[in-house]
């Protein structure tokens, strides 16, 4: 059987050490709080142009034996992005904390996965707050902040 040949880039030494312990358990999860009301699509629609501009936040890593780090391959996907109505609840406030801790929990498959996850949540017409979650492999706070701001 002939070996499959893939093309990417080598880890960075941050990232190689950080493969080496343990990257499923290492993700930064934020959550930002949006008020006044917001047009959905275009809100994706920017998301995703700052996702178009950072390769890193498209990237994906696949691993071939003997290779003991993987190779990071910039995919064309997007990353996940789910809306959640919560306007209806009593205490939205506790929801949010709960979508947080799940988000915050749920690991990423490095080869199949993006490394970052939206969910933006409705908590009324005015009120929004939008999860970030992504793998450290790929980002950092400053990152983050800096993703907020674009």
């Amino acid at each position: 059987m002939q070996p499959t040949q893939i093309e990417g880039f080598q880890l960075s030494l941050e990232q190689r050490s950080l493969w080496t312990g343990s990257p499923e358990n290492k993700l930064c999860c934020t959550a930002v709080v949006i008020d006044g009301a917001l047009d959905s699509n275009r809100f994706q629609s920017a998301l995703r142009q700052v996702e178009e501009r950072h390769e890193i936040l498209r990237t994906t890593f696949h691993r071939q034996r003997p290779i003991r780090f993987p190779l990071q391959l910039i995919a064309e996907s997007r990353a996940p992005y789910t809306e959640i109505d919560l306007s209806a609840e009593q205490t939205p406030e506790t929801r949010v904390e709960q979508l947080f801790e799940e988000e915050r929990s749920r690991p990423f498959d490095y080869e199949h996965d993006r490394p970052l996850r939206f969910t933006l949540l409705r908590l009324s017409s005015a009120k929004h707050v939008l999860l970030i979650t992504a793998s450290t492999l790929c980002v950092d706070s400053h990152t983050i902040g800096n993703f907020i701001i674009e």
